[in-house]
């Protein structure tokens, strides 16, 4: 809020492990690898193609930093952003929402994965919040990356760059920002998310 300028009134945070039940609760997220993925660290084995992830699958995916470009944080931010876009998709699609069970088991496994600030907490409001996604559309939603340049005492650090105050404003005034057709992660091994 203070980086940024604009006051942040609730909030929701999904952990890692969370990422186990919300996956299976959709009925997987499926994403495209354009390489043979490989990371001894989050455990990803995926080949070349596109696959239904859900459970660790998912959560390696999403843990994985060294199959993807300079295997950096912002490089896993790529992929992360495909994965979400996926998911939202596979969300937002009738199949899942019209779908009394579909919906029921994303709301428990939602209640259980999310932390939430306490005007949130009320089991109502996180039982509507599946619903209220209906009327976000995938192409309304922009992933980015805030752009950073290296930091001057320390080259592992990374700080805002000046064009980062583009995005506080476009946020402090609710302007959209100009739309970039999703990429996959540079460098190789590179992937790709579809709905």
């Amino acid at each position: 809020s203070h980086l940024t300028g604009v006051p942040i009134d609730h909030y929701l945070k999904v952990n890692f492990s969370g990422v186990r039940d919300i996956t299976a609760a959709v009925g997987g997220v499926r994403v495209c690898v354009s390489d043979n993925l490989y990371d001894d660290g989050s455990h990803l084995r995926m080949a070349k193609g596109e696959h239904l992830v859900e459970g660790l699958s998912a959560l390696a995916y999403l843990r994985t930093r060294h199959a993807f470009g300079d295997g950096s944080d912002i490089s896993r931010t790529h992929a992360q952003h495909l994965f979400l876009s996926s998911m939202i998709g596979t969300i937002t699609q009738a199949g899942t929402l019209m779908n009394p069970i579909k919906v029921a088991r994303l709301t428990e496994a939602a209640t259980k994965a999310l932390t939430v600030d306490s005007e949130l907490k009320d089991i109502g409001q996180m039982a509507d919040l599946p619903r209220a996604v209906t009327a976000i559309q995938p192409d309304q939603i922009t992933m980015l990356t805030l752009p950073v340049v290296e930091y001057p005492a320390d080259p592992n650090r990374r700080i805002p760059a000046p064009s980062a105050e583009r995005i506080y404003e476009a946020l402090r005034t609710d302007t959209p920002l100009a739309r970039r057709p999703a990429r996959a992660p540079s460098a190789s091994p590179s992937a790709s998310a579809s709905p």
